[in-house]
């Protein structure tokens, strides 16, 4: 039985910018990382991971791809 794996790898960039990421929260200093498909993904340091549950506008993910180049 032969099994063939494939591995796919996204890459991302991660940046560090000032943003409104999260509602209940202003404007402050950010972790995101930015795939190659133009997702953006914050930090969240309460559930310890990269998560795509944020309240960015889209010229806020517009800017951050932007950083991301």
């Amino acid at each position: 039985m032969n099994t063939t794996i494939t591995e796919i790898r996204i890459q991302s960039e991660i940046i560090t910018a000032r943003a409104k990421a999260f509602s209940g929260e202003g404007v402050r200093l950010h972790t995101f990382s930015v795939d190659l498909d133009g997702t953006v993904r914050v930090w969240d340091s309460v559930a310890g991971h990269f998560t795509a549950c944020h309240t960015l506008s889209e010229s806020a993910q517009k800017r951050l791809r932007k950083l991301a180049i």
